[in-house]
């Protein structure tokens, strides 16, 4: 699938990428190659080994973790091993978003980083994990 256009235009249209950003994505994608696509999936899915999460404790800045709300469940427990090991760390889900939300709403992105920067606190209409609205289930 990886070195199929139809592939990568089917993803970004699941992504919702704006249509000027869909024909570099198809590019970008059809450049990973198969030894990279294994090596990046087979360390996704081995985690982040505890010891290497447990070097969260020294981060002394305050920390933003956020996942779209319609991202795996595993990825939104992932955001408790942050917040359970960083000290000043805060997380959120982004409504109707999912992984690539950053893509998929470009604007969202930029209020939601725009309001942390100035502010140090998650933007209205964020969620805390676990409470996911009915339309992003």
């Amino acid at each position: 699938m990886l070195g199929s256009r139809a592939y990568w235009r089917l993803l970004a249209g699941g992504y919702r990428l704006p249509a000027d950003a869909v024909a570099e994505f198809v590019a970008t994608g059809l450049a990973i190659d198969r030894p990279s696509a294994h090596r990046m999936m087979t360390q996704v899915y081995a985690g982040v080994p505890a010891a290497t999460l447990d070097l969260l404790r020294r981060v002394g800045t305050p920390m933003l973790a956020l996942a779209g709300a319609r991202e795996p469940k595993t990825v939104h427990r992932a955001l408790t091993e942050i917040t359970s090991r960083a000290p000043h760390a805060t997380a959120r889900l982004v409504p109707r978003m999912h992984h690539v939300w950053t893509a998929e709403d470009p604007h969202l992105f930029r209020r939601v980083l725009l309001h942390w920067l100035t502010t140090r606190e998650p933007a209205p209409g964020l969620l805390p994990p676990g409470r996911i609205a009915r339309h992003d289930r």
